[in-house]
């Protein structure tokens, strides 16, 4: 079912978001399918508003510095 969604997503054209990822079998398999992007508590539990703009002017300095975005950034 989840492969068919995908698929009818695709020839219409539309990216596609999995909604509540929480394990890297299921990542995995979605990526097989082609799903476009991902969410769930396997990248990440739910976080603050406030934390969420201290990540993002985290990532963004390191950025200017080095030029690319790494795992280490992800530090809350």
């Amino acid at each position: 079912l989840v492969d068919a969604v995908i698929r009818l997503a695709h020839a219409l054209k539309f990216n596609v978001v999995a909604e509540g990822v929480e394990t890297e079998a299921q990542r995995l398999a979605l990526a097989r399918m082609g799903c476009n992007h991902m969410q769930g508590y396997l990248f990440s539990k739910p976080i603050t508003e406030k934390k969420l703009t201290k990540l993002f002017k985290q990532l963004n300095h390191n950025f200017e510095i080095t030029g690319q975005y790494t795992v280490a950034d992800y530090q809350l």
